[in-house]
């Protein structure tokens, strides 16, 4: 249904995506999840370095924009990050952002997965001992368990989700909505497939990715929001918030990730403030993950 409605609603034309209706759904509720994934930058993941400068610089880059446009953030955080730079983890919390997790040694909660690097093979039992460590790091900062959880990489499946719900997770936000068909608006995912509706007590929060392809070399892809350039931005906030509506959903959602060490290059940080902008003037409303399920439960059963 939803790429049946899509397809009929967009037209492209040289790359471009434009919607046919944009000012149907203008009054529609509109919530952002702005989400950071805290984790080490890339060269410092794979230990080619010990001091992480574009990690220190784009948290406060990024404690910059969220100050000045009143966001109220998730930060799914590494477990290790918690142990090497607790004063950053601690300072977020301390402003009233959530924190998430992000298991604790960056390994993909999927038996296999092929890393950039090398594939990664995770059994169960090191999926849950992962967990478990980022949960007990988390809570040395913040006297509180995790509710939230997002998969490094993005790969998660159904084992992973059931062992988060046998550790009081609530919510996991680790799809690419795309991938397999689905707006990002939460739902209850099945035991046996990740994918579809089903009775999992955890929520499912997939991301917000761009509604049309790009192609590259070898593969086409969906870019994440940040991944566009800023008139694509647009146009996608707009295409989205219409599409939200012809499916005749509660809220539309926009659900962000960003890394620190992105933020060091300026193109992002303008591609970020173009978002937040446009957000600011659809008067969207941010939440944290845990602020996101009493709103989601108070308006599906409304």
């Amino acid at each position: 249904m939803y790429l049946r409605i899509l397809r009929n609603y967009l037209y492209r034309n040289r790359g471009k995506v434009y919607a046919q209706e944009p000012e149907r759904f203008l009054d529609m509720k509109t919530l952002l999840l702005f989400t950071c994934d805290l984790e080490f930058s890339p060269e410092v993941q794979h230990k080619r370095f010990s001091n992480d400068r574009r990690l220190t610089k784009g948290c406060r880059i990024l404690t910059d924009i969220l100050t000045k446009y009143e966001i109220n953030s998730t930060l799914f955080t590494q477990g290790k990050l918690c142990i090497r730079y607790p004063e950053i983890v601690e300072e977020f919390y301390r402003k009233g952002h959530e924190i998430g997790s992000h298991g604790f040694d960056h390994i993909p909660m999927t038996y296999f997965w092929p890393t950039s690097f090398l594939p990664r093979i995770s059994p169960v039992f090191r999926r849950r001992v992962d967990i478990r460590k980022s949960k007990e790091a988390i809570y040395s900062i913040t006297k509180r368990e995790p509710i939230s959880f997002r998969s490094p990489y993005l790969a998660v499946d159904e084992k992973t989700l059931m062992i988060l719900e046998t550790e009081g997770f609530l919510l996991d936000s680790s799809l690419y909505n795309p991938a397999f068909g689905r707006i990002s608006y939460p739902y209850h995912p099945s035991k046996d497939d990740i994918a579809s509706k089903g009775e999992m007590k955890i929520l499912e929060v997939p991301l917000t990715v761009s509604v049309v392809p790009q192609r590259a070399i070898i593969y086409t892809r969906y870019p994440s929001i940040f991944g566009l350039d800023e008139r694509q931005i647009e146009k996608t906030i707009l295409v989205l918030r219409d599409l939200f509506g012809k499916l005749k959903y509660n809220f539309a959602l926009f659900v962000t990730v960003i890394h620190p060490y992105e933020l060091c290059s300026s193109i992002v940080v303008s591609r970020v403030t173009a978002f937040l902008e446009a957000m600011k003037r659809i008067g969207a409303q941010s939440l944290t993950f845990h602020q996101l399920m009493g709103e989601y439960e108070r308006l599906e059963h409304h």
